[in-house]
């Protein structure tokens, strides 16, 4: 403790409540013992008063700019002069924020709101909508008394008092910051007129010269390099990015996963199988050994006489001998019923834990191969197929049109369209041969390493049998007393074997997983054939389609038959019609010369009942060929009459014969080749 000049101690002003008039400590005089207790000093708050105001001020910004929402109008355009000064930035951020938010609420925040948008419209409607507009029937006109109320009581009591404290507050500050303010600004005015004088003169004359020379440039060149961005490098991007990622989904993941499973997973499960037949075997030679050795050791126990029987022996050697044939028979006996008693239960034990383990893995395997080739290859081969068949189904019906468009003469139409169905069906029949090909390749690998687990299990069964049997008939051959029955009794066994190692490898076609990858496997084939059975039918009415089309010179993305059949038929009685229509004149001119029957009348009657049927797309063809080169030949044969020449060959006027039977109409152009 510090003594003062006074001769009284100096206390801390933070301890002076530990201290009593005596500057003795408080807590001094209170304790027993005369010792002073210590005094935590007092830590100092941090006051963050910068922080807090500027906290305060955008909470406080924030709530003013969502109160004041409610009171803009609707639209930026709709604003007046005396609307909120805020509206107008509200309306700017939310013209910028709502095209990049508007995606993100629409994928993510929609699909959950959904659900709820019935009860907020039945909440609008039933609680909302009648409380605004009691709001503005009884309370706008309360509000708008309350705002004259305000503004009496502001002009009558608070304005001049406000004006009064402010009139004091100037004078004040006038009275004592006055002439200080006076010299900082005539200290000030000078450097404003140097400033003035001297550099804005510069920088109006060089700066913004410059700056009005430039600013063209620079604009021309962000625009240049905006237009550039937005129209070439991003959507290359774009189409990049998305291109690549659909290529690899769909072409390179699955031949990865294809490739991974043809050549790298077949490897690692040989790699374990073996592994696994290596611990099998020891663990088989381990169950094998130990009971052999037991029966060795006691057996060699057992045979060691003990000192009794050596004198009980001894004895009775002395006395009756007993029959020595029936005690061999009797332990003859013993062995027999205890040999045939172990080896049977130590066969049918290793069977059942064979047979589960060769479920274990008969199972895993089929799921592995379940999961990593039907629901991963499987399935992309069969998605694949229907894209294709969608595609080349489109893309035929693209070419049919381009066909129509294109050509002008009907045989290279016809010709064109036959290439593009057979292209077509080709591209759909090697999807559906590569599903068919997958099938049969699968098939066998899952085969192949069913069957070689089952034969690596029943080997090591069959090496149980036979050092069984081995070891049982050895010590047979060997011992006296064994009979003829006893040698059925082990071929019976032996039989017994035989027959719980067909029951291990029958188990293996109950499996149930290897059932159900069948049946997928045999599913995606059926639906690949199914697929493939009605692209056929849908080629064949596509050529169908296509040379009616072609008939009737219909560019049109209409595909649907029916139309077109009426199209065509309306087509058919309109050459019909010019053909009946043409002049006596012309014929009668033409039959003159070339001393023929003139075929218009047998033509038009034809043609009239042919428009009765429908047609196929051949007859329609073949019909409306004849009847236009009938037409031209008419009319050329009449332009010419005049310097007709008699030598003239006969062919260039085409005799049309039509044979109608049924449904079906065949149309054949004769010429006659005599001069």
């Amino acid at each position: 403790m510090v003594i003062g000049s006074d001769g009284k101690p100096m206390v801390d002003s933070r301890h002076k409540i530990a201290l009593d008039a005596n500057g003795k400590s408080i807590s001094a005089s209170l304790l027993m013992n005369g010792q002073t207790a210590r005094l935590k000093p007092l830590k100092e708050k941090k006051k963050k008063k910068r922080l807090f105001r500027i906290g305060n001020f955008f909470r406080i910004a924030f709530w003013y700019f969502i109160f004041t929402g409610f009171y803009c109008p609707s639209s930026l355009d709709s604003t007046i002069e005396d609307s909120p000064r805020a509206c107008k930035v509200y309306f700017q951020i939310t013209d910028l924020a709502v095209p990049i938010i508007q995606p993100y609420f629409d994928t993510y925040a929609r699909p959950h709101l959904e659900p709820v948008l019935p009860y907020y419209v039945e909440a609008h409607k039933r609680l909302v909508t009648p409380a605004l507009a009691f709001g503005r029937k009884y309370g706008i006109p309360l509000v708008e008394k309350a705002i004259v109320l305000g503004k009496f009581f502001w002009v009558k009591f608070a304005q001049p008092r406000v004006e009064k404290y402010y009139e004091i507050s100037y004078q004040y500050i006038r009275q004592n910051f006055g002439p200080h303010l006076d010299n900082a600004n005539k200290a000030l005015i000078i450097y404003y007129d140097t400033i003035k004088t001297n550099i804005l003169p510069k920088y109006s004359s060089i700066i913004l010269s410059y700056h009005d020379a430039i600013k063209p440039q620079i604009i021309k060149c962000f625009v240049l390099a905006y237009d550039v961005i937005t129209k070439n490098i991003y959507p290359c991007i774009k189409w990049t990015v998305t291109n690549g990622e659909f290529f690899f989904v769909r072409t390179v993941q699955p031949k990865l996963k294809s490739l991974y499973g043809e050549s790298v997973e077949p490897q690692l499960l040989k790699i374990s199988e073996r592994l696994g037949k290596y611990r099998n075997v020891r663990k088989t030679k381990s169950a094998i050994t130990s009971p052999t050795s037991s029966l060795v050791q006691t057996q060699s126990i057992d045979s060691i006489p003990s000192l009794s029987t050596i004198q009980n022996s001894d004895s009775s050697s002395s006395g009756d001998n007993t029959s020595p044939e029936l005690s061999i028979r009797e332990k003859a006996q013993k062995m027999v019923a205890h040999d045939l008693k172990e080896w049977q239960e130590k066969y049918s034990n290793s069977a059942d834990e064979a047979a589960d383990e060769l479920e274990i893995l008969v199972t895993e395997i089929t799921n592995k191969f379940i999961s990593k080739q039907i629901d991963t290859i499987g399935i992309v081969l069969l998605k694949d197929l229907k894209k294709t068949v969608k595609s080349g189904l489109e893309k035929l019906k693209t070419n049919i049109t381009s066909i129509v468009r294109e050509s002008n003469d009907k045989i290279d139409a016809i010709e064109a369209l036959s290439i593009a169905v057979r292209k077509t069906g080709t591209s759909i029949n090697e999807k559906a041969q590569l599903i068919r090909t997958w099938r049969q390749i699968q098939n066998q690998q899952l085969t192949e390493q069913i069957d070689k687990v089952v034969s690596e299990t029943l080997e090591i069964l069959d090496t149980i049998r036979d050092i069984g049997l081995q070891e049982v008939g050895m010590r047979w051959a060997w011992s006296d007393g064994v009979t003829y029955k006893h040698w059925t009794k082990y071929h019976a066994m032996k039989a017994k074997f035989f027959q719980w190692r067909q029951e291990v490898e029958s188990m293996v076609t109950e499996n149930a997983a290897l059932k159900t990858a069948y049946i997928k496997m045999d599913e995606i084939e059926m639906e690949a054939l199914s697929i493939a059975e009605k692209t056929v039918t849908d080629l064949a009415s596509l050529k169908e389609i296509g040379l009616l089309k072609i008939s009737v010179k219909d560019t049109s993305d209409n595909f649907d038959f029916i139309a077109l059949t009426e199209a065509t038929t309306s087509s058919i009685k309109e050459k019909s019609s010019e053909v009946y229509n043409t002049k006596d004149e012309k014929l009668s001119s033409l039959s003159s010369h070339l001393d023929i029957a003139t075929p218009s009348l047998q033509i038009s009657e034809v043609l009239m009942s042919v428009s009765t049927v429908v047609p196929t797309a051949e007859q329609v063809v073949m019909v409306e060929s004849t009847s236009i080169q009938v037409i031209e030949d008419v009319n050329q044969v009449d332009e010419k009459s005049s310097s007709w020449n008699p030598t003239i060959v006969s062919k260039h006027v085409p005799e049309a014969t039509f044979e109608d039977s049924g449904n079906d109409v065949v149309s054949t152009s004769k010429h006659d080749g005599t001069n």
